[in-house]
């Protein structure tokens, strides 16, 4: 019933390993990351965890539920969103299993595990929720315009995710995005996101780059670089990212480059 951080020294070429064990047990922090923002990120992960088991306790009184219902609730997820979570369960199936048999087994673990399931995956994939960076790409805005214009960001303000680990950075849902979006028509050449804008008076803004193909427009997220990517220039659909990770993908040259390395 305690969460485990592990330390570990590996970057770059190994952090594709360590992102392929995403449904490992456990939570891997980088330890060349300076002091100061590595015990900022482990007061946030503890926190993390006790906002889980608190909010878990509130639940457990009635008919038990399962994984996917208990964690949307937990993190007030959006109705539309629980189907997408449910591809994310794939690793942590057989053991969420496990845990309903015993409840006393169940009711000290059960929080421990939507905790590892939340942090490894559906933070560190794309999909459901996106980080600042797959956000920007996502709306086809510029990073540096969409961190720094506070009159953009205030435009998705009730698209930001304020669950569980979100101190530990920002995160919004996708499907709230998309109603955000879906509250204007888009206009002569202007897309849904333009016209969004402008109907809150940006007239407007830098679009999002493809780090790899240099070119206006993304749309997707490299795990691996933690950079905008466009479909074309890179690969999508990989066995052991989670089904629900939609804008998940890995930019065309980092594939080619680890690929054989890793087996692909």
């Amino acid at each position: 019933g305690i969460p485990i951080c592990v330390y570990s020294t590996q970057v770059d070429e190994s952090e594709i390993e360590r992102i392929k064990n995403w449904s490992e047990k456990s939570i891997i922090l980088n330890r060349n990351q300076d002091i100061t923002v590595l015990s900022k990120h482990c007061v946030a992960i503890y926190r993390g965890f006790k906002k889980i088991r608190e909010e878990f306790g509130k639940f457990t009184a009635k008919k038990f539920q399962g994984p996917i219902e208990l964690l949307a609730k937990v993190m007030d997820a959006p109705n539309s969103a629980e189907a997408q979570m449910a591809l994310y369960e794939t690793g942590y199936f057989s053991v969420f299993s496990k845990s309903v048999v015993e409840p006393e087994v169940r009711n000290r673990t059960f929080p421990i595990l939507l905790g590892y399931w939340l942090y490894n995956s559906l933070l560190r994939f794309p999909g459901v929720l996106l980080n600042n960076i797959a956000t920007a790409s996502y709306l086809n805005i510029d990073l540096k315009e969409f961190e720094r214009n506070k009159k953009v960001r205030e435009i998705f303000d009730d698209a930001m995710y304020d669950g569980p680990f979100s101190d530990i950075n920002s995160f919004w849902w996708k499907d709230r995005l998309d109603e955000l979006i879906a509250t204007v028509e888009a206009e002569n050449n202007l897309s849904d996101v333009q016209a969004l804008l402008k109907s809150k008076g940006v007239k407007k803004v830098r679009s999002a780059r493809c780090i790899e193909g240099q070119h206006d427009g993304a749309g997707f997220y490299c795990i691996v670089t933690k950079e905008a990517v466009c479909d074309k220039h890179s690969v999508g659909n990989i066995s052991w990212i989670p089904a629900g990770a939609v804008l998940s993908r890995i930019k065309t040259s980092k594939w080619n480059e680890l690929g054989p390395w890793f087996g692909f």
